[in-house]
C-alpha cells in the first residue's frame, strides 16, 4: 500500500508580441451625446482544449460590433474591418510544476516492500515553448523541457482548411486521449501504470511523424498520421500507421476512438515484429463537473516473465486497461477554486496470464493511492 501527500504549485506564462497597441480612444469628455462608443479592441491568445493535440490558433482581433453580432444588436456598419495581425505572431509559454510531497510505503500481506516513509520536494516539469505564425496557414511550434534536457513538441503545420491540415516534425501518437492532454492540465501527477506500459512499448507519446488532421464538420475532428515506431537513435525500423476519431454531439460530450498498427523490429534480436492497438474514450462536463472514461488495448512486446515458464522473446499478449478520473470545481473566490479529484484505474499486462491484474484508485487533494497488484482473475 502506498499513501502519499502532495501539494503541487503549477504555474505558467504567456507572452505574445502583437502589432502594438492600439490607438487610445478620445477622452469621454470630448464626445458628442449618443455618439457610439469606439471599437474596444481585444487580441487574446486562444489555447486549444485540455486534450487536443491542436495548436493553439492565433490571436484574433475582436471588435466590439463583434460582441453586439452576437448579442442581437447587429453589427454597425459604418464600423472598420477588424486589423489583420502582422505576421509573423510570435507567442511563449513557460510552465513550471513544483510541490513537496509526503509519501509512505506500506506491505499488505506477503509483499516484499519495506515500511518507510519518504519525504522531499519534487520538481515534475520546467517546459518552455515557443510558437510562431507566419501566416494564417503555417504554424510552427517548438518546446523544449528543461528538467529532462529533451524536445517535446517540434513541428510544423499547414492549414489548407479546417478539412484538411497537414503536419510534420515531431509530435504526440494521436491514440490515447490522457496521453494527448498535456501533463500540466491533467488533476493529477501519474498518468498511471498502463499509460506507462503503453509508453515504454512506443504506442503512446512523442516521435517523429508525419499527419493529415482536421475538422470537416463542426464537432468531427480526425487525425490519420504515420509514425516512427520508437524514439530518435533507437536504431529501430519500422512505421506505425495510426488514426483518431473524435465527435462531439454536444457541448458537454465528447467521444473518440483509435486504432493503430505498428510494423517495427525487436530491440532484442532486430526479428520482425507486427502489433495492433485499439483504444476508446469519453468525456462528460457539465458545469463544474468533469468525467473522463478511458479503455485501451495493445499487444505487449515487453511481457514479463511467467513464472515456471520459459522466456519466450515471440510471445506478445494483449494487454488491456482502462481509467477513469473525475473532478469537480468549488469556486472559493474569483482567483481561488479547490478541485478534488477521484482516479479509478484496472490494467492486465498479460491476459495469457491470470494473476498479474493490478488496481490503482487515488483521491486528491490528500492524493491518497492504494495499489494492488498478483489480483487472480
Amino acid at each position: 500500500m502506498i499513501l502519499g501527500l502532495g501539494l503541487c504549485l503549477p504555474g505558467s506564462v504567456t507572452a505574445q508580441p502583437g502589432p502594438g497597441p492600439a490607438p487610445s480612444a478620445p477622452a469621454l469628455a470630448t464626445e458628442a451625446p449618443g455618439a457610439p462608443a469606439p471599437p474596444v479592441l481585444i487580441a487574446p491568445v486562444q489555447p486549444p482544449a485540455a486534450d487536443s493535440i491542436l495548436p493553439a490558433e492565433p490571436a484574433v482581433v475582436e471588435t466590439k460590433d463583434a460582441a453586439a453580432a452576437v448579442d442581437g444588436t447587429g453589427p454597425d456598419p459604418s464600423a472598420a474591418e477588424p486589423p489583420e495581425p502582422e505576421w509573423p505572431v510570435f507567442t511563449f509559454h513557460a510552465r513550471v510544476l513544483t510541490g513537496f510531497e509526503v509519501e509512505r510505503e506500506h506491505p499488505e500481506g506477503d509483499q516484499s516492500v519495506a515500511d518507510e516513509t519518504q519525504t522531499g520536494f519534487f520538481l515534475e516539469q520546467a517546459v518552455v515553448e515557443a510558437e510562431v505564425d507566419l501566416s494564417k496557414r503555417i504554424h510552427l511550434e517548438l518546446g523544449f523541457n528543461i528538467r529532462t534536457a529533451a524536445v517535446r513538441d517540434a513541428y510544423v503545420n499547414y492549414k489548407v482548411s479546417d478539412a484538411l491540415e497537414l503536419r510534420a516534425g515531431r509530435f504526440k501518437r494521436p491514440f490515447s486521449r490522457l496521453q494527448l492532454r498535456s501533463r500540466g492540465r491533467i488533476p493529477f501527477r501519474d498518468r498511471g501504470p498502463f499509460n506507462n506500459l503503453m509508453e515504454d512499448a512506443q504506442f503512446v507519446g512523442r516521435t517523429l511523424g508525419a499527419m493529415v488532421w482536421g475538422e470537416p464538420i463542426p464537432g468531427l475532428r480526425y487525425y490519420a498520421a504515420l509514425m516512427d515506431p520508437a524514439q530518435i537513435g533507437s536504431g529501430i525500423e519500422g512505421v506505425d500507421l495510426m488514426g483518431r476519431v473524435v465527435y462531439d454531439p454536444a457541448p458537454w460530450l465528447s467521444i473518440g476512438l483509435a486504432g493503430l498498427h505498428k510494423w517495427s523490429e525487436r530491440f532484442a534480436d532486430g526479428d520482425s515484429l507486427s502489433l495492433h492497438g485499439l483504444g476508446g474514450d469519453v468525456k462528460v462536463e457539465l458545469g463544474d463537473l468533469e468525467v473522463t472514461l478511458e479503455a485501451d488495448a495493445v499487444q505487449n512486446p515487453n511481457p514479463a516473465a511467467v513464472p515456471g515458464q520459459a522466456a519466450d522473446p515471440t510471445r506478445t499478449p494483449w494487454a488491456v486497461g482502462a481509467i477513469g478520473y473525475a473532478t469537480y470545481t468549488f469556486k472559493l473566490s474569483k482567483k481561488w477554486s479547490i478541485e478534488p479529484v477521484l482516479v479509478l484505474e484496472w490494467l492486465d499486462p498479460d491476459t495469457d496470464y491470470t494473476q498479474d491484474e493490478q488496481v490503482r484508485a487515488a483521491q486528491a487533494p490528500d492524493n491518497q493511492a492504494l495499489d494492488a497488484q498478483g489480483v487472480a482473475a
